[in-house]
């Protein structure tokens, strides 16, 4: 069975949306740390453009230059699949805490 981000995310995929779609990224470059910290203001004016800068470590992705509003658009969307995953574990019965038991609680974990 499918989990429910899946979920969420499949139904965000066809979800209207008000503002200017995620780049696909086709055109995305893939540059070393050390080189993309070298010619960081070079890697910001494409992503302006529309270009994303990948950002690799030892071969691996670790990071990307994206257009901010890129980024705006999939911090709505997390919080669209955040809110809707809430809303679904209150429909199940979940249980709630105020938030007051909450900060009492994370600041025991922070001890």
């Amino acid at each position: 069975m499918p989990s429910r981000i899946a979920h969420e995310r499949a139904s965000l995929h066809d979800a209207p949306c008000t503002r200017r779609r995620v780049h696909r990224w086709h055109d995305r470059e893939h540059r070393d740390l050390r080189e993309a910290r070298a010619h960081l203001a070079d890697h910001s004016n494409r992503a302006e453009e529309g270009v994303p800068t990948v950002i690799t470590r030892d071969g691996a992705s670790v990071a990307a230059v994206v257009p901010f509003s890129d980024f705006e658009a999939l911090e709505e969307a997390a919080d669209v699949m955040s809110a809707r995953e809430a809303e679904a574990v209150l429909a199940e019965g979940g249980t709630t805490v105020t938030l007051a038991e909450l900060f009492t609680e994370l600041d025991g974990e922070a001890a």
